[in-house]
């Protein structure tokens, strides 16, 4: 009896994770849009604003590729408006 109470308990537990971490991923996805859509509109400053969480729950959840990727992302960005004031224009 206690063996079936553990591994419900196991399962259960597993299944909490899982769907934590579902819910977490779709939500940054969501962020993502949120950059991609500031960066379309030619708005840096709010797609590095709209980073600066995903960067955050990247390294909470040790997601390093995604906290490289936001990371890379802001830093082209940044390049981007320091393009525009030494050059002018708009950057890239």
């Amino acid at each position: 009896m206690r063996l079936l109470f553990a591994c419900g308990f196991v399962a259960i537990a597993s299944l909490a994770i899982w769907v934590a971490y579902a819910v977490s991923q779709e939500s940054r996805a969501d962020q993502w849009k949120q950059v991609n859509d500031a960066m379309s509109k030619g708005l840096p400053r709010t797609a590095t604003e709209k980073l600066e969480p995903i960067i955050a729950a990247a390294k909470k959840d040790e997601a390093w590729p995604e906290a490289v990727r936001a990371v890379h992302t802001a830093f082209d960005l940044d390049s981007s408006e320091a393009e525009a004031v030494v050059y002018g224009g708009t950057g890239r």
